[in-house]
């Protein structure tokens, strides 16, 4: 009977052991819409998901299912990327990656898959711009087993850039003067500020080294004048997470921003660091890390005092704060510090004058553009440099903390535990970051997106990427569906694990990768407007999956094709006490009459959903795209008593390599045109600063010709706007014309712009009155101020004159050889 009990019992755990144990679903709905908002005191419109920017905090546990269905009700694409989880490819939420194609207009599509780590993470838009108009939110996923650092309290800090433009309208800005959000660019005044405390010889070496190279020492962020926000709110609507005295908080920070990079700190308050990207490391106690766009930081933090403490986030091109308090009220506000001072970049910050740390000089230099010769040093080996604040005497590294400062250094970062794969790499793969700020263009190993060969790895391989940054601007690198160990000169067995790093201006760094999660995944830079404008790539790893991720990719009968009614998400493993700003979910949102919505998950099962003309429009999104620029200036004066009207037009629409050229100038004097002209042309890119023309000038008056025009237009050493174009007009006269002018800032937005044009001809053209050798020449300036970027009233002043054969020419006729034209107009651009 005893045996047949301990049979019986051994039997039924047997069964109940073969059953697997499900996990535990949590379920969400997301609603995607655009509506008006007013954060910046204008109302505008934007991007909200369950109606509020950010979108609501969702929550899981380690080893949950996780069903999000997303519905969009806007009239164009979208999609939710889950930053820096381990998943399926197909969910990682990348239009024309992994199969996935975007959520259309009018569907709902219904993300699933499994839980596979714990941490501080977030979500956010992978369709155009659309994160910068709004679409992000936070995440938390606690730990199926203890969390070794336990608080008394758990607040998000999400910090973000707002701006009333559409993210479409910002990048279509940066393409027709990529300076058009610079307003603090080095002026006249501060040229003499510097020859008073440097003296004349190394002011002038200094300005002289940037303008060869056609760089600017003040560009530092590519887009400037947000407004920073804390949980979606501003400094002065002051986020405030409360604490009784003595208590441990816990800080989610997240950077959630498109193009802003922060220094945080708490004055007053030590920071501990736990956690980077959602995986723990070692405690360590700063006073201020440098956060970059897309990073995530977790901090314990321990107010001894019954005050409020100020959180500040100030960018590094210092244009505000984003700010929030801790407090043991609501309602209480602690100091606000003053703004420190805006850096500049040093020729340290182009990988010159750097010794490397084998202490053999660097022998990279900048050469022409915004790009640099190969650069030798891997600071992640170094430790001189703190590798994520940049090279030692950088301006990069000075926009950082005040001396006597704890700042976080990716160097002192260890992971809790003992990584699974230590094994050295079996290679390397470089990836260098290039860029062009003239054409505002983005590059990864000389090609944007839309010209790239993806990446291929071997299943389980391990790989060194080393990133050499070739410009002068950082960038955060992010790759999708795996975790990089920072390769930062700890034991490989305590090597962190990161989603994104923080690439230097002009360093090299290097991350170890184990290339075990099959599938195809981006790598690009975090900066929105760099990976639009093509700083983006794709990884395709090969191989078999895991049985863990076949049974977790979407397939037909795991992606249904649902009618349900919305449920509440989950909220089952709250934090013992979290006073948290999350938004409810509005399940009472009405549906737009002109949206139909419709759960397309199916259609996402596999990579033949993707069609040619989906990963078409991917590779267009990321520096294909057509763009245009257009300036006209028109001006009414005098000359000689005569009443003068003059117009300049040119402009272009097209690629970064191909555009359709249009232009037109003339002049009128005493109600006759004197002058008019119509060109076409056909631009291609030649040079990073140089497009290389041809097609047809039509001139109207004062002889009706037709010229086939060749040349060439750009930006010389020291900012010089160039154009250089030959004549073959219809009678066969061969002609040439040289134009180039040269701003300069007397302030930020009074500009004096000296310029000059000649005209030669290489014979006499009777029916011109032009004889052979420089016929005549313009010399004049201009200045305007900028009421905005678009729009300038201007003054100019020009000096024409006649020369040679053509002066001798204008004799004869009793013409005059020279002449004064004063003249004020307007210059739009658009």
């Amino acid at each position: 009977m005893k045996k047949q009990f301990l049979f019986s019992m051994t039997l039924i755990l047997a069964i109940a052991l073969s059953h697997p144990v499900h996990a535990k679903t949590t379920e969400y709905e997301l609603i995607i819409e655009r509506q008006p908002f007013n954060i910046s005191g204008k109302r505008v419109e934007k991007i909200s998901i369950n109606g509020s920017i950010p979108g609501p905090t969702l929550r899981f546990t380690e080893g949950d299912e996780a069903v999000i269905r997303v519905t969009n009700k806007m009239n164009e694409d979208t999609s939710i990327h889950w930053h820096g989880f381990l998943l399926p490819e197909n969910m990682d939420g990348v239009p024309g990656f992994g199969g996935f194609q975007g959520i259309k207009p009018g569907e709902t599509f219904t993300y699933r898959f499994k839980i596979r780590q714990n941490g501080t993470y977030w979500y956010h838009a992978h369709s155009r711009g659309q994160e910068q108009d709004g679409h992000y939110g936070s995440i938390i996923i606690h730990p199926k087993s203890k969390d070794p650092f336990q608080a008394d309290r758990d607040y998000v800090v999400l910090l973000s850039d707002y701006t009333d433009e559409k993210s479409d309208e910002i990048l279509s800005n940066l393409k027709m003067d990529s300076e058009y959000y610079q307003y603090a660019r080095r002026t006249m005044i501060d040229f003499f500020s510097d020859m008073r405390k440097k003296g004349f010889s190394e002011t002038w070496e200094d300005y002289k080294s940037w303008s060869r190279m056609r760089m600017l020492p003040t560009d530092l962020s590519d887009v400037s004048g947000y407004t920073f926000l804390v949980n979606g709110r501003t400094p002065a609507q002051n986020w405030t997470g409360l604490f009784k005295q003595g208590e441990r908080i816990r800080l989610r920070f997240i950077n959630a921003s498109a193009m802003s990079f922060y220094d945080v700190r708490i004055p007053g308050m030590k920071m501990t660091v736990i956690a980077a990207d959602g995986q723990n490391v070692e405690p360590l106690h700063v006073d201020e890390f440098r956060f970059g766009i897309a990073e995530t930081y977790d901090v314990l933090v321990t107010p001894n005092e019954e005050k409020a403490y100020t959180i500040v986030a100030e960018p590094i091109d210092r244009t505000g704060f984003a700010l929030a308090t801790l407090a043991p009220l609501e309602g209480m506000r602690g100091d606000i510090p003053s703004q420190r001072t805006r850096a500049l970049l040093t020729m340290a910050d182009m990988g010159m004058h750097i010794e490397d740390h084998s202490g053999h000089s660097r022998n990279s230099s900048a050469h022409d553009g915004h790009v640099m010769d190969h650069i030798s040093n891997d600071s992640a080996i170094s430790g001189d440099a703190d590798f994520d604040t940049g090279v030692p005497g950088s301006g990069w590294a000075e926009a950082n903390a005040p001396a006597g400062k704890t700042v976080l250094a990716y160097k002192n970062l260890r992971f809790l535990g003992t990584q699974k794969d230590n094994r050295p790499p079996d290679r390397e793969i470089q990836i260098r970051l290039g860029g062009n700020m003239e054409r505002y263009s983005w590059t990864i190993n000389g090609n944007k997106f839309s010209e790239a060969d993806p990446i291929r790895l071997k299943f389980g391989e391990r790989v060194k990427f080393r990133f050499i940054n070739e410009t002068m601007m950082g960038h955060t690198m992010h790759l999708h569906g795996m975790f990089l160990q920072l390769y930062n000169g700890q034991p490989s067995e305590v090597l962190p694990n990161k989603h994104t790093i923080i690439i230097a201006p002009g360093d090299t760094y290097s991350a170890l990768l184990t290339a075990d999660e099959p599938g195809e995944w981006a790598l690009h830079c975090h900066m929105i407007y760099h990976m639009l404008a093509g700083m983006m790539t794709k990884v395709i790893v090969a191989g078999p999956a895991t049985s863990e991720q076949e049974s977790f990719h979407a397939s037909p009968d795991k992606m249904i094709h649902e009618k349900h009614e919305p449920k509440h998400h989950l909220m089952e493993h709250e934090n013992h006490e979290t006073h948290e700003n999350t938004p409810s979910i509005d399940h009472g949102s009405h549906n737009p009459s002109h949206v139909a919505i419709e759960d397309k998950s199916e259609q996402h099962s596999d990579h033949s959903a993707v069609t040619h003309e989906q990963g078409t429009m991917a590779r267009k999104e990321h520096g294909g795209q057509i763009f245009h620029a257009f300036q006209l200036e028109a001006g009414a004066g005098s000359s000689d008593n005569d009443g003068t009207f003059n117009w300049h037009f040119d402009g272009w629409i097209g690629t970064d390599e191909n555009k359709l050229w249009l232009k037109s100038e003339g002049e009128r004097t005493g109600g006759k045109t004197e002058q008019a002209e119509f060109w076409t042309l056909y631009s291609r890119n030649i040079h990073p600063f140089w497009d290389g023309q041809v097609g047809v000038r039509h001139d109207m008056k004062p002889t009706s010709l037709t010229y086939f025009t060749l040349g060439f237009a750009g930006l010389a050493p020291y900012f010089f706007e160039t154009e250089a174009h030959l004549f073959v007009s219809e009678d066969g006269d061969l002609s040439a014309r040289l134009r180039m002018e040269k701003d300069f800032l007397v302030t930020q937005r009074l500009i004096l712009q000296p310029y000059l044009e000649a005209n030669l001809y290489a014979q006499d053209v009777p029916e011109l009155d032009v004889g052979t050798g420089l016929a005549s020449a313009e010399f004049g300036i201009q200045a305007r101020y900028e009421l905005t970027r678009k729009f300038a009233p201007y003054i100019d002043v020009k000096y024409e004159r006649k020369f040679g054969e053509t002066s001798s020419i204008a004799k004869s006729h009793k013409e005059d050889n020279e002449a004064f034209i004063c003249a004020a107009g307007l210059r739009l651009m658009f």
